[in-house]
C-alpha cells in the first residue's frame, strides 16, 4: 500500500523472519609427503683380475666378501704378479710377489669380535752387474722375504652414552729373508674409558716386544740379536662442549733396549671452531 508523507509517496514493505540458510563443506584428503627410499648399492660377492704384460710379466688379483649382513663379515684377497725382464748384459732381473690376506668380524649385542691373518712372499734379483766380466750365477744374487701377519680385537659398539667403553687389540708380526734375518714382533693394547659428570675418563695400555736375529754370515757381538719392549700408558680425560674440546693427559712409557728408560710426555689437545656450523 502506498502512503503519501509530506508530499512523498512511500512504500511499506513486509517484514519476514530472518531464516538460516544450511552450507556443507567437504575437506579433500591430504595424503602425506613420502621420501622414497633410496636403492641399495649392489653387492658381488667376487671380482677376478687378470693382465698380462711386457717381460713376461703376470698378473692376477681375486677378491672374495661376503655381503650385507647383521651378524658379520668375511674377506679374502688373493694377489700376485712377477716377471722376468730380459735385460743384456746385467744379470738376472727376475722378480715375484704374491700375498693372501683373510679377515673377519662377528657382530655381539653390545660389542664387536674381529680377526684377520696374511701372508706374502717378494722375490728378487739384484741385477746391474756388467756379465760380460763377472759371471754371478742368478742365486748369488737372489733375495726373498716372507712376512706373516695376524690379529684380533674385541671393541664395545654400544652407542649409549652411560656403558663401559673397550677396545682390546693383539698383534703378530713375522719378517725373515733368505739370510736367516728374522723380525718378530708381538703386540697387545687395551683402552677402556667411561663418561662421568660429563666428562670422559680413559686409559691406554699398551706393550711392544720385538725381537730381530741378524744374518747368518754377520759377525756377532754384544749388541747382536737384541731385543726390545715398550711398556706405554696413557691415561687422558676428555671434555666436549660446543665452542670447545679439550684433552688433558699424559703418556709415559718405560722402554727395555741396551738399558731401561722411561719417557714421560704430555697430551693436551684443545680445539675451538673458527666458524659457525664448522
Amino acid at each position: 500500500r502506498l502512503r503519501t508523507v509530506t508530499g512523498v509517496q512511500t512504500c511499506a514493505l513486509p517484514i519476514s523472519e530472518p531464516r538460516k540458510f544450511e552450507t556443507t563443506y567437504e575437506t579433500g584428503v591430504i595424503r602425506p609427503v613420502k621420501i622414497k627410499d633410496e636403492p641399495l648399492t649392489k653387492l658381488y660377492p667376487l671380482l677376478l683380475k687378470l693382465g698380462i704384460g711386457n717381460y713376461s710379466t703376470y698378473y692376477g688379483e681375486l677378491f672374495m666378501n661376503s655381503l650385507r649382513s647383521k651378524t658379520g663379515q668375511y674377506g679374502l684377497h688373493l694377489n700376485h704378479i712377477s716377471g722376468n725382464p730380459g735385460l743384456s748384459g746385467a744379470g738376472a732381473a727376475g722378480f715375484g710377489k704374491s700375498g693372501a690376506d683373510a679377515y673377519g668380524k662377528y657382530f655381539l649385542d653390545n660389542s664387536t669380535v674381529s680377526g684377520n691373518i696374511g701372508y706374502d712372499q717378494q722375490t728378487l734379483h739384484f741385477y746391474g752387474l756388467n756379465s760380460s766380466d763377472t759371471i754371478v750365477k742368478a742365486k748369488d744374487i737372489k733375495q726373498q722375504f716372507t712376512h706373516f701377519t695376524a690379529g684380533a680385537g674385541w671393541k664395545s659398539s654400544d652407542l649409549g652414552t652411560e656403558g663401559l667403553k673397550y677396545d682390546v687389540n693383539l698383534g703378530y708380526d713375522r719378517t725373515a729373508d733368505l739370510f736367516a734375518v728374522l723380525e718378530n714382533e708381538f703386540q697387545v693394547s687395551a683402552e677402556v674409558g667411561k663418561l662421568y659428570m660429563d666428562k670422559y675418563f680413559s686409559l691406554l695400555a699398551s706393550l711392544d716386544y720385538f725381537k730381530k736375529t741378524d744374518a747368518s754370515f754377520e759377525r756377532l757381538d754384544i749388541n747382536s740379536n737384541l731385543s726390545r719392549n715398550i711398556l706405554n700408558l696413557n691415561p687422558a680425560m676428555t671434555i666436549n662442549k660446543e665452542k670447545i674440546h679439550l684433552r688433558l693427559g699424559f703418556d709415559f712409557a718405560l722402554e727395555k733396549n741396551v738399558g731401561t728408560d722411561g719417557h714421560f710426555y704430555p697430551d693436551v689437545e684443545i680445539a675451538v671452531p673458527i666458524a659457525e656450523h664448522v
